[in-house]
């Protein structure tokens, strides 16, 4: 599998100050999906070339902001344990973004912060109904249909002798 970027965080001191920093320079919107998270809506649209990303405050622990980009990997802890093979630190154990996927973070040989990613499988399609019910509505409905005229005819004949 490849192992694309899939998403910047950009930190900030001042969230609102860089939301609309961000704005005026490229134009980007935000979705807040959660508390100081915003993600932003920066135009992509199906087939366009690039990758999600949001702006945050600066995580508690962290000298200052940071950019952080996150790669995705078919495995989160194997791609660790590549990490610590190459000589990287790895910074903490897989983590999950309910109904999203694993993250883990790492350090690179130059200090670089940086997370492998595992996205969630998407949820299975919906069910097609079975092809038997499809066939008993079309039986119930056959049933619910008059008499052929023939048969309404003889027995108006009936009624006259």
């Amino acid at each position: 599998m490849a192992s694309p970027f899939v998403h910047v965080e950009i930190s900030s001191r001042d969230l609102e100050r860089a939301k609309l920093f961000f704005g005026q320079v490229f134009g980007w919107t935000y979705q807040v999906s959660m508390p100081n998270y915003a993600v932003i809506q920066s135009g992509l649209k199906p087939g366009d070339y690039g990758c999600a990303g949001a702006v945050m405050p600066v995580p508690v622990g962290m000298p200052g902001p940071t950019v952080t980009v996150y790669v995705q990997v078919d495995d989160v802890d194997a791609a660790l344990g590549r990490v610590a093979a190459a000589g990287g630190q790895v910074l903490g154990q897989k983590m999950e973004v309910p109904g999203y996927g694993w993250f883990a973070p790492f350090r690179d040989l130059d200090g670089n912060v940086m997370c492998v990613w595992k996205a969630a499988a998407p949820p299975p399609p919906a069910a097609a109904p079975p092809k038997k019910a499809a066939s008993r509505a079309r039986a119930g409905a056959a049933a619910r249909k008059p008499a052929p005229k023939a048969k309404q005819k003889a027995k108006g004949k009936k009624g006259r002798r």
